[in-house]
């Protein structure tokens, strides 16, 4: 579990980089000059693969949490 995204901006940042690592993943996906070295392109595309894969689950994480946050306030404004 990576550090939990704790506000908007942070929010934002993460999304920017889940991007910019989700195309990491997909030009890698294409590398010919990588893929001749198949141990090596494994290895880039687990370490960025892992990557986008923290990041989603701390957005989700952080949109889980927002959406009982709004829970919580509706059910204590009732």
């Amino acid at each position: 579990m990576g550090a939990m995204i704790k506000n908007e901006q942070q929010y934002h940042i993460t999304k920017e980089w889940l991007q910019k690592f989700k195309r990491s993943v997909a030009e890698i996906d294409v590398n010919e000059d990588l893929k001749a070295d198949p141990t090596r392109w494994q290895l880039y595309r687990d370490a960025y693969q892992s990557q986008v894969d923290e990041f989603t689950e701390e957005i989700e994480e952080y949109n889980n949490y927002q959406s009982v946050g709004k829970v919580l306030i509706a059910f204590i404004d009732v």
